[in-house]
């Protein structure tokens, strides 16, 4: 029978978006109203915290120490170490009231991305596939 036991007890305001980074050991996800990204290690030890200026909500690996980030308007390469961000390209910028809201790697390293209505108004979302440095809207 598999067990299932809560590793790190943390409030959330809206908690989504969790991965694990095969690269670090890690577990990552998101406080998406929070506006912050956690991390922590197997044993339930944190092992980041980064607060951003936007509301974030999925992420794909780059490498040990970058990951691209969903966030608000706009994809970002996120620094682990030093916590510099850089757009890598806009998201759902030209629509104000929409954000990110969840997304996964696939198994080709597309990293498939959901937006929503801030306001949570129906059919305002898009599907996108960020791959290979371009954003294209499926």
């Amino acid at each position: 029978m598999t067990e299932i036991a809560c590793v790190v007890a943390l409030e959330a305001c809206l908690g989504e978006g969790p991965f694990w980074h095969h690269l670090r050991g890690e577990i990552f996800w998101f406080d998406i109203l929070g506006k912050t990204l956690h991390a922590a290690k197997p044993d339930g030890s944190t092992a980041g915290k980064w607060v951003f200026d936007k509301m974030a909500s999925a992420a794909g690996i780059i490498d040990a120490t970058h990951l691209a980030i969903a966030a608000e308007k706009e994809i970002f390469r996120l620094d682990l170490a030093t916590g510099k961000t850089a757009t890598l390209v806009p998201l759902d910028a030209d629509i104000p009231g929409n954000r990110s809201n969840d997304g996964r790697v696939n198994r080709a390293g597309g990293l498939w991305i959901g937006t929503m209505a801030h306001d949570e108004v129906p059919y305002s979302g898009s599907v996108y596939q960020f791959r290979n440095g371009s954003l294209k809207k499926l």
